[in-house]
C-alpha cells in the first residue's frame, strides 16, 4: 500500500510516476484489481485538494 500512496502522490504533484516507477505503472495496467485502488485514492486526493484549506486537516478528535 505504501508503494500506492507514492505512486498517487506523484499523480498528484503533476508528475508522471508511469516513468519514474514502470514497474509499478505496468503492474496497474496489468491488475485490474490494483488499478482500481489506484484510481479510487487518485480520486480522493484529487477531490481533498479542491477542499479549502481549513477543511484538510483531520479533526482533533480524529488526529491524535
Amino acid at each position: 500500500m505504501k508503494t500506492l500512496r507514492v505512486h498517487v502522490g506523484l499523480a498528484a504533484s503533476g508528475a508522471l510516476p508511469g516513468q519514474r516507477y514502470p514497474g509499478i505503472a505496468a503492474h496497474l495496467h496489468a491488475c485490474g484489481s490494483c488499478d482500481e485502488d489506484f484510481e479510487a485514492l487518485r480520486a480522493a486526493v484529487r477531490d481533498a485538494q479542491d477542499w479549502p484549506p481549513h477543511r484538510r486537516s483531520a479533526p482533533r478528535d480524529v488526529a491524535s
